[in-house]
């Protein structure tokens, strides 16, 4: 920042056009013959010097403002550096509480785990043991009946051989139910064997991450004595730069000063400007009767009564409405006409309607569902629908079902069970109004679930689910773009959630671990600039980290019965400061006044 030229060009540029003035001033004192060009001149050279002086101004504000934003800065530097030389890390303590760990996953950690295996590795070779001696059971048992067939086929004519057999049919039914015990008795320690090595890798495990983790302690262990090593040398240059901070904010002082002065300077001539011109006004008057003209006064006036049109209030920014989903029940439909109206009511013209479940946005049903109070624009955008557009959609599916199947009509007339030759379920089919199909749902054999296929309006499929057949619980799902690509898989595993956003060439963009947090990422990149967002109150997607990085928007949270002043609460505490809350039920104004004091809450409903 050079500001000495800047204050050096500023103060050059205020005595030339006070200079000018004056100038023009003594002109006036000539023949009258060119007192209407004189008149015109000096009406230029006062509007060039308030126009000057009004920049000038403005430009030593923000000089003024970068100033002291360059010293508030600098104080914080300093102040980070001497905190740090006065309350340095405690390197020996935290060294010393990494060794305790260490010691202690030595000392009784592994120990333990050792000790939990050492059973399980004696049941082991015990289940072995007898396995191999059951195995040996069954051999004999094999050898036996094959002894007893070989006597039977050896026979010389059919009476011998039904007297043979009819001899040793009691040894033959002994046999064959000793092997089906001992074959069922075979299975059950082959499986004991299967739980017996899933435990002892399990154990196993443990030890391994309890090592992997002391390794990690050791790691920063070695890092904080190097810290411990560096500190002096990392003090010195601490102060080091405390000194330099200091001569620079003796510099930012000076010129802080320097800027004030000028700008007093530049205040005073633009008082001196206006005190003239108000002296100068009787012969501005005199020179209108001669010349016919205007004073800058009047000419400003006049103006300002004439065409200068009443400042219109700012225009509000666009407003993004967050939902799920579209909703069924009433009240979830009484709060969303609420918000309507009352955007409405306030003079929102234009609402974009951002859903974030999955479902297929119908104009109509929203349209229907608004009634007559809805914004002059209105638009619907659903995340899924937006994730899965490309430039290139691919040709539409077609149904994956056996020649030999045949069909099985429902009460519903709009599904269609497909069965096998034996006649059990194969595939279920679910269709539209318009006849084009909705959902495939395929069985396996025993009839159980195994993989639903759901189809857009346009005749491709958008979801895949893979569905477990014994506990009829989705494990995966997968979305595809009308392209046929992968765009988003979704796993669920022991009551966890894990999200893979791909990119057309399956390599992973994203991943998140909850509903919430991808439909926060997806709406900080599809929410226009300057939104106001209306949504739910939902702490984990308001408070998102890719939400919380758009300071541009604005939030208002809707709160309803179903949430807790507690979750209110919680929405204060992002980066985005909230200005306006609406509540769905009358009943729940006191407690949101309560709860959020500086929020300005709106009932929607009467």
């Amino acid at each position: 920042m050079d500001a000495h030229k800047d204050l050096q060009t500023i103060t050059g540029t205020v005595d030339q056009l006070t200079q000018q003035r004056q100038t023009a001033a003594r002109r006036m004192d000539t023949q009258t013959s060119q007192w209407q060009r004189l008149a015109d001149q000096f009406e230029q050279d006062l509007q060039k010097v308030a126009e000057g002086i009004k920049l000038q101004l403005a430009r030593l504000d923000k000089l003024a403002e970068e100033n002291q934003d360059a010293l508030t800065a600098n104080a914080k530097d300093a102040a980070a550096d001497q905190q740090a030389i006065d309350d340095p890390p405690d390197f020996d303590g935290q060294v010393a509480d990494l060794q305790n760990q260490i010691e202690a996953m030595n000392r009784d950690t592994i120990p333990a785990y050792q000790q939990e295996l050492q059973p399980l590795l004696t049941t082991q070779q015990e289940q072995r043991h007898t396995l191999t001696g059951l195995q040996s059971q069954l051999q004999d048992i094999v050898a036996q009946e094959n002894h007893i067939a070989i006597k039977i086929r050896k026979a010389k004519s059919l009476h011998d051989m039904i007297a043979v057999t009819n001899e040793e049919q009691g040894n033959i039914d002994a046999l064959r139910g000793q092997r089906e015990d001992l074959t069922s008795q075979i299975k059950d320690v082959q499986q004991t064997l299967t739980d017996g090595q899933r435990d002892i890798d399990q154990v196993n495990h443990k030890i391994e991450d309890a090592k992997k983790q002391m390794t990690t302690w050791d790691t920063q262990s070695r890092q904080l004595q190097e810290a411990k090593r560096r500190q002096p040398s990392q003090v010195a240059r601490f102060q080091q730069h405390i000194q330099e901070l200091a001569a620079q904010a003796a510099g930012l002082q000076k010129m802080s000063d320097q800027i004030s002065a000028a700008r007093d300077k530049t205040q005073d001539a633009a008082n001196t400007v206006s005190e003239q011109l108000t002296d100068l006004q009787p012969l501005l008057t005199a020179l209108n009767d001669i010349v016919g003209t205007q004073t800058v006064a009047e000419a400003q006036n006049s103006a300002a009564d004439s065409s200068a049109p009443t400042p219109a209030p700012p225009a509000a920014g666009p407003v993004a409405l967050i939902l799920p989903l579209l909703p069924k029940n009433a009240a979830h439909v009484a709060a969303l006409q609420g918000v309507m109206q009352k955007l409405v009511t306030d003079g929102t013209q234009s609402v974009h309607l951002y859903t974030t479940g999955y479902e297929e946005e119908d104009m109509a049903a929203l349209q229907q569902l608004l009634g007559e109070d809805r914004p002059a624009q209105l638009a619907w955008t659903n995340m899924y629908t937006a994730l899965r557009q490309t430039q290139q959609p691919a040709a539409q599916a077609r149904l994956n079902v056996q020649p030999d199947w045949v069909t099985r009509a429902t009460p519903d007339n709009q599904t269609v069970e497909y069965l096998t030759p034996a006649n059990k379920l194969a595939a279920r089919v679910q269709y539209r109004q318009n006849g084009k199909i909705r959902s495939v749902t395929y069985f396996n054999l025993p009839g159980g679930a195994q993989r639903r296929d759901f189809w857009d309006p346009d005749g491709r499929v958008a979801v895949t689910q893979s569905v477990n057949t014994q506990t009829g619980r989705v494990t995966n799902e997968n979305f595809y773009r009308v392209d046929g690509s992968v765009v988003l898989i979704k796993e669920y595993q022991n009551n966890q959630e894990q999200i893979h956003v791909l990119a057309e060439d399956r390599h992973v963009l994203q991943e998140f671990t909850s509903d919430d947090a991808l439909a926060a990422w997806w709406l900080s990149q599809a929410v226009p600039q300057g939104s106001i967002l209306v949504a739910p109150a939902n702490p984990h997607l308001l408070l998102n980290k890719s939400l919380q990085e758009r300071t541009d928007l604005q939030v208002v949270p809707i709160l309803t019965p179903e949430s807790t002043p507690q979750i209110w609460a919680e929405l204060l505490g992002g980066e985005i400061p909230l200005e306006t809350a609406y509540v769905s039920d009358p009943n729940l104004q006191q407690a949101a006044e309560e709860t959020l004091p500086s929020v300005h809450v709106e009932t929607l409903t009467d």
